[in-house]
């Protein structure tokens, strides 16, 4: 009877490790708490300007060491936005928001994507009573593209009742 136990244990234990899947470090996606960046970036297009600045953590993180790297996080900044129409400056521009955000991440060598949503607390320094400073629902994305490790050009957008933008400019960054 022990020799038949001792059979099945050790058929089981076999076709355990023969079955089962392996874990490779560049798959891993895993709690990895840390500091990311600080960035600050200009962009503009027509009647739109933003200057903003941001800290990033990640949460958690997936490092495939050949070419890509992947992370979900949080980011803190402020945006100033300056928006006007062909007939002058828009009601309530320009806007100051501060913003709480979830940030999902995808950096190369050479390009960074980063795909955020959030709330934003925004403040009209200019406009009637229509202009309150409220808490806004936030969603946008960066395409950054590296000239050097800190130094890049910037695409970005975001939607944000009364101070959405679109832009194109330079972003600097320290990782």
């Amino acid at each position: 009877m022990n020799r038949i136990i001792f059979a099945v244990l050790i058929f089981v234990v076999y076709t355990s490790t023969i079955y089962s899947q392996s874990k490779t470090d560049s798959t891993d996606f895993e709690s990895n708490p840390q500091f990311r960046s600080i960035q600050i970036d200009a962009s503009t297009i027509i009647f739109i300007t933003k200057i903003g600045a941001s800290i990033d953590f990640d949460l958690f993180s997936n490092r495939n060491k050949n070419s890509t790297w992947q992370s979900l996080g949080m980011r803190f900044g402020a945006d100033r936005i300056w928006r006007s129409t062909v007939g002058g400056k828009e009601t309530g521009s320009p806007f100051t928001n501060l913003n709480a955000i979830t940030r999902l991440s995808i950096e190369g060598k050479t390009v960074r994507f980063d795909a955020f949503a959030g709330g934003a607390f925004q403040f009209a320094t200019n406009g009637g009573s229509d202009n309150k400073d409220k808490i806004y629902l936030k969603v946008g994305a960066d395409l950054k593209v590296k000239l050097t490790p800190n130094l890049g050009i910037i695409g970005n957008g975001a939607l944000c009742s009364g101070s959405s933008f679109l832009g194109i400019g330079l972003y600097a960054s320290f990782q």
